[in-house]
């Protein structure tokens, strides 16, 4: 399994895909983080960008913002130093997870 980081607006398209509206390299790596095949770390509030974005520029309700947190929650390692070479489960480190 290979890791990427990724910033919020690349886990925004992901969700945009099912609109038809995704970029190709964000499909593919939906395709491999479903598959399995893709550790996804960002940075710690990642999950807020992405509610926000939802909430005030896609003017998603409150059960469809309760839901895409739900579905976050698994999804996003996130790492407390900027070491890259470390793993999020490396010994020392700790991981917060939301899932997509």
């Amino acid at each position: 399994m290979r890791e990427c980081v990724l910033d919020a607006s690349v886990v925004l398209d992901w969700f945009s895909a099912a609109q038809g509206t995704s970029a190709g390299g964000s499909r593919r790596l939906r395709l491999e983080f479903e598959a399995g095949d893709l550790e996804v770390i960002g940075p710690p509030l990642i999950h807020l960008e992405i509610l926000n974005v939802a909430g005030r520029r896609w003017g998603w309700g409150a059960d469809a913002l309760l839901e895409l947190a739900e579905a976050l929650r698994g999804a996003v390692a996130h790492r407390r130093s900027n070491d890259p070479r470390e793993s999020p489960s490396s010994p020392g480190r700790s991981s917060v997870s939301y899932s997509v």
